[in-house]
């Protein structure tokens, strides 16, 4: 039974979870959707035929929104989801997407500016406009109301990159394993990487200011989750039920 689904956003450190709980709990448990599950390459709508099958995953995550999640997943899992600033995700992005020669839209964005690739391509526009709304929302609604209502109301276990931390000892004690998973240690000794992908000071302001437009509802998203957590001493998700009240 699926006891979990992680929604994991681009470029929030998702991986991290995925490979942490591998180690854990078994290659086998953690079905991530897109990549090779022996033969063949896991899409999230054959979650049931690998459970009649004998697969019987703890853990299905990938680049999906919930309202796929919930329809394709059998049960009452624990959703979670990290979320990132949302100026720093889409820098990350269009930094990885220029790296990636694989990426769909590398040659699109390769040798352009951020900004020249916003005006010369639609599908980058629609990945850096108000994403992390759109995947935690019911219907994909990119709007913060939505996110929030759909948080609330579907008891989505969100933190952001700053206090991952309470993400593994929580999926410990959902699984009920005796020991919590390690953290996976990448880039050791060469400080913080996403800190230093964050670092916005040598960016065009023209481009913050576009970025920040298309962002205006996960930026309110961010800082209400963000705000929440600020504002408690807790080392678990209790912290989100502060945003209750701002639920339509």
């Amino acid at each position: 039974m699926v006891r979990i689904v992680f929604i994991h956003i681009p470029k929030t450190a998702g991986t991290s979870f995925r490979v942490a709980m591998r180690r854990a709990i078994g290659q086998d448990k953690v079905l991530w959707h897109g990549e090779a599950a022996g033969s063949d390459t896991f899409h999230i709508s054959q979650v049931t035929d690998f459970i009649s099958r004998g697969k019987d995953p703890l853990i299905v995550g990938g680049h999906f929104p919930l309202n796929v999640a919930k329809h394709w997943v059998p049960g009452k899992p624990v959703y979670f989801a990290t979320i990132r600033e949302p100026i720093a995700r889409c820098l990350s992005l269009f930094s990885y997407i220029q790296r990636n020669k694989r990426h769909a839209l590398h040659a699109t964005c390769a040798g352009r500016s951020f900004l020249e690739a916003i005006d010369a391509e639609p599908d980058l526009v629609r990945q850096i406009s108000n994403l992390q709304c759109g995947f935690l929302s019911e219907d994909s609604e990119r709007s913060y109301k939505a996110a929030i209502t759909s948080i609330v109301q579907n008891d989505i276990h969100v933190n952001t990159i700053e206090n991952a931390s309470i993400i593994l000892p929580e999926a410990a004690r959902i699984l009920r394993l005796s020991d919590v998973p390690a953290e996976e240690q990448k880039n050791k000794g060469k400080g913080n990487t996403a800190r230093r992908r964050d670092n916005r000071d040598n960016e065009d302001p023209k481009l913050l200011e576009r970025l920040a437009e298309l962002n205006s509802e996960d930026i309110q998203l961010f800082e209400a989750v963000k705000s929440a957590y600020d504002q408690s001493d807790s080392s678990t998700f209790a912290p989100l039920r502060q945003l209750a009240p701002l639920a339509r």
